[in-house]
């Protein structure tokens, strides 16, 4: 007899089977509207119900392919923990016309946005424009977390809870750090690794699993000696602020073996220009669609990790990925970049162009 249990049966077959015994026991079939053949059919979905959650519990007991809540349950079995959501970090510029003959205070709380109003921004310090100046930086943060506030230098335009005084408000420099709540699928890759290299006293994957605990570090180089490591942490296309490289600094001299020196710091960023002639299905050479292969550009490299080396050939693939495109030619001045264990490759400018059509 067939097995049954390595396969999901479908509610026709389920159903089919059922028939088929009863008549078998019987001597007869049931019509498909009688009072019986209806109790059948009510039977067999409520089965199929009941195996339909079965077959998703059997899914959910394997690492492979778990997901959700459940994936999240496994993994902290293992000590590990969910990343959640972060929010892009960056700085504001709030500028006056001409020399201010008295002080402004830029609240810390005060709301800006970008020139569609779909991304808004918070300072995150108190900031006073001293009388005889013109402009003062604030540090600010995305309102919420999440990818969108990565924007670009420039894009920060529109005062919303304008401070008494102020004119303009600018961004001199991309938001970055934005991420999303960790997929099922980066937490599976990292569940998988530590059980494929699990940490021991003194290995790399001791030391990588340590750092990675901290939320806000997304991932780690790991170089140097048994006697002298050196970790240099890295979040989601930026470099980690003073106070989350201090508590992991902490958090690994507590645990660091005796007899090793660490030294823990964050990575020095490597910018590299993308420069590249892009060659667009028939219709879509249009501004959206350079859009989204900058959009595209700057995800791929906010998915590089500390010390990881910069191909061109991966950043194709993630653009003809995209569906947008049919093929790109970059310039002479994008290569491949070697990026040293205490670097993190980061975006720096984007220029594309187009080349024409494609005739498909």
């Amino acid at each position: 007899m067939r097995s049954r249990w390595n396969e999901m049966e479908s509610y026709e077959q389920l159903t089919g089977r059922m028939y088929r015994s009863f008549e078998e026991l019987a001597g007869y079939s049931p019509d498909d509207a009688s009072d019986l053949g209806i109790r059948m059919k009510v039977l067999a979905g409520e089965v199929y119900s009941a195996l339909a959650s079965l077959e998703y519990l059997k899914g959910q007991l394997s690492l492979s392919t778990a997901s959700g809540a459940q994936l999240t349950a496994l993994a902290a079995e293992y000590g590990l923990t969910r990343k959640p959501a972060q929010k892009a970090q960056g700085v504001l510029r709030f500028s006056i016309g001409e020399d201010g003959w008295y002080s402004i205070t830029i609240p810390r709380g005060s709301v800006c946005t970008t020139a569609d109003g779909a991304v808004n921004f918070v300072t995150t310090q108190e900031a006073v424009l001293a009388a005889g100046s013109r402009y003062v930086l604030a540090p600010a943060a995305a309102e919420q977390a999440g990818r969108a506030g990565n924007v670009r230098a420039g894009t920060v335009v529109v005062l919303v809870s304008q401070p008494v005084g102020i004119e303009q408000v600018t961004n001199l420099e991309a938001f970055s750090g934005g991420a999303e709540e960790e997929s099922d699928e980066h937490l599976r890759g990292r569940l998988l690794k530590l059980l494929r290299d699990p940490p021991r006293s003194a290995n790399a994957a001791f030391y990588r699993e340590l750092c990675l605990r901290n939320p806000a570090v997304a991932s780690v180089s790991v170089d140097g000696t048994v006697a002298r490591v050196a970790l240099y942490l890295a979040g989601q296309g930026k470099a980690p602020d003073a106070a989350v490289v201090e508590s992991v600094r902490e958090a690994v001299q507590k645990e660091a073996p005796v007899g090793v020196t660490v030294a823990v710091q964050a990575v020095a960023l490597k910018k590299i220009p993308v420069s590249a002639e892009l060659t667009a299905y028939p219709g879509w050479q249009t501004d959206e669609t350079k859009k989204a292969c900058e959009a595209c550009t700057q995800d791929f490299f906010h998915a590089l990790g500390a010390g990881e080396n910069f191909y061109t050939a991966r950043l194709a693939a993630a653009l003809l990925g995209s569906g947008k495109i049919v093929n790109c030619t970059f310039s002479a001045a994008t290569a491949d970049v070697a990026v040293a264990a205490g670097e993190l490759a980061v975006c720096g400018d984007i220029r594309y162009t187009w080349k024409g059509r494609a005739d498909v």
